[in-house]
């Protein structure tokens, strides 16, 4: 069977065809006859488009599919299947065909309904309120459906296995769910969705990857996939921040056998009351809960260090346990916790940062295990109102200086 030329090398054979019969006008018309089915149709003005009032009410299975002539597509012969490239109908409502001149539809290409795809008369895809992905997709490219404001609902199907970088970055989603086949989710998928309220990762994920939910401020709730094993955020040197940095999330629970929090991934999501660490997490990163709004947290003795910043400013807590096993509080892990009143430090511990407890102005008793040997310098800076204990020995913001003396020098 012959296959297709791609959509790219169509357009100029088309012209050069138009321009030898006398019907072409002026650069940037189409020819007026009906195109022959090369996978590219003539674009429609939006201005044009009608939708039924009620389709947005219809259910996925109820929707007809759009024809191929609304798609711009290409066969690739690596994978045996289309690429959708790009949308040039006028519906709102988008049905993708699973099947094009009897080949699958595999692929939803880079910016293949981007609004900066701007194939419809410069308006790209703003329009675009639903769309219905065909069972035999594989792949959602990057930048697939990013910028897609009016975009309210994208159905997934299991088959799915990889949703790029920015996919829907930007998109109009009220949710995101994705099916346990997806086993890649790419950075930023869905990042600066404002409309985004629940997410639902799958079981096939592993890692979620940096900013993935970044700004998603309407985002109160999401269901972490039980194979995920990383939360990804800052890494020194790097510009990415946390997977949910700066969401509206107001509860999380980790699933076990989640080993790594990175750093920032949870900063800034100042709804964030409450949280679940699991006793698999080996590493909570650099300010990973930072300003966030939790009242209490308890970290497992899994967790070898609490890095720096990782509670920062974190207003509104007011209580924390960390278990047997913690070694380590790293700088300014909780600095400016200004309701912090209740604190239990275990005795495995070993060191306390520079400014760790800085500007824990309500913490008024605080007992330091004799298994610590080293703390930084003013780990206690502008806690007036707090008394240390170390081997039955009273310390105030006075005498600080003198407890930093007596541990950093009892094994010398």
């Amino acid at each position: 069977m012959i296959k297709k030329l791609t959509a790219g090398l169509v357009l100029p054979m088309l012209l050069a065809l138009a321009a030898c019969s006398g019907s072409y006008e002026e650069p940037g018309q189409f020819n007026t006859a009906p195109p022959p089915q090369t996978g590219i149709a003539t674009p429609v003005p939006v201005e044009q488009t009608e939708v039924s009032e009620n389709m947005g009410d219809w259910q996925p299975e109820e929707i007809p599919e759009s024809p191929a002539s609304d798609f711009t597509y290409i066969y690739d012969a690596v994978i045996d299947g289309v690429e959708i490239t790009g949308y040039i109908g006028n519906s709102a409502v988008i049905r993708i065909p699973a099947e094009i001149d009897g080949d699958t539809v595999k692929i939803i290409a880079n910016s293949a309904f981007s609004k900066d795809n701007h194939l419809v008369s410069g308006t790209g895809h703003a329009f675009i309120e639903q769309v219905i992905i065909p069972h035999g997709v594989t792949t959602i490219e990057k930048n697939a459906f990013r910028r897609a404001t009016n975009l309210s609902s994208i159905t997934i199907p299991d088959g799915v296995t990889s949703i790029g970088d920015d996919a829907f970055q930007g998109a109009g989603l009220a949710n995101a769910i994705i099916p346990d086949s997806v086993t890649e989710l790419g950075i930023g998928a869905f990042a600066d969705c404002p409309n985004l309220r629940n997410a639902v990762i799958g079981n096939g994920i592993t890692i979620i990857k940096e900013e993935t939910f970044r700004n998603t401020r309407s985002m109160t709730s999401v269901t972490i996939g039980s194979s995920v094993t990383e939360i990804h955020g800052y890494v020194s040197g790097r510009v990415l921040g946390g997977a949910f940095i700066n969401s509206g999330l107001t509860s999380v629970t980790i699933p076990n056998g989640v080993t790594f929090i990175g750093g920032n991934t949870f900063s800034g999501s100042a709804n964030l009351t409450s949280v679940s660490i699991p006793n698999s997490v080996t590493e909570i990163g650099g300010g990973a809960f930072s300003d966030t709004g939790l009242t209490n947290v308890s970290i497992p003795g899994s967790v070898e260090r609490i890095y720096d910043k990782a509670f920062m400013n974190c207003t509104k807590l007011a209580s924390v346990k960390i278990e047997k096993g913690v070694i380590g509080i790293l700088d300014e892990a909780f600095q400016g916790c200004t309701v912090l009143s209740n604190i239990t430090l275990p005795d495995s511990l070993v060191s306390i940062g520079s400014r760790a407890f800085m500007n824990c102005v309500s913490l008024r008793s605080l007992e330091i295990p004799v298994s610590v040997n080293y703390i930084a310098n003013n780990p206690f800076l502008n806690c007036r109102a707090l008394t240390a204990t170390h081997r039955g020995v009273a310390y105030n913001h006075n005498t600080f200086d003198e407890l930093n003396r007596v541990i950093n020098n009892q094994y010398s």
